[in-house]
């Protein structure tokens, strides 16, 4: 099963897994994932809790972490990653940095 909410609570519905079904942003992500993954891991800064979405729907990603803004989700899985508070995302091994942030 896919780690994705693809309801809440406002009208319109989850904006993003909507964004990121749709047929040419899952295109996208499967380029931008290859051209990362040839360049190394990539450190994702997550502040909205977007990442299990994009990891779930496009899990070419390699992944070096998922750091978070609330330290109240650190130390818990995000996209099948243990989150880290965002405080660790210098120290991390990750040669590219995606901010998941809209």
């Amino acid at each position: 099963m896919l780690d994705i909410e693809t309801i809440d609570n406002l009208p319109e519905g989850n904006v993003v897994y909507k964004a990121l079904a749709h047929s040419v942003a899952a295109d996208r992500l499967v380029h931008l994932a290859a051209m990362l993954n040839q360049r190394g891991q990539v450190a994702i800064q997550d502040p909205d809790g977007m990442a299990p979405t994009l990891l779930a729907l496009s899990p070419q990603f390699n992944v070096e972490g998922v750091y978070v803004h609330d330290s109240r989700v650190a130390g818990h899985v995000r996209g099948k990653h243990l989150a880290r508070p965002l405080t660790k995302f210098a120290e991390g091994e990750g040669r590219h940095r995606a901010d998941c942030g809209l």
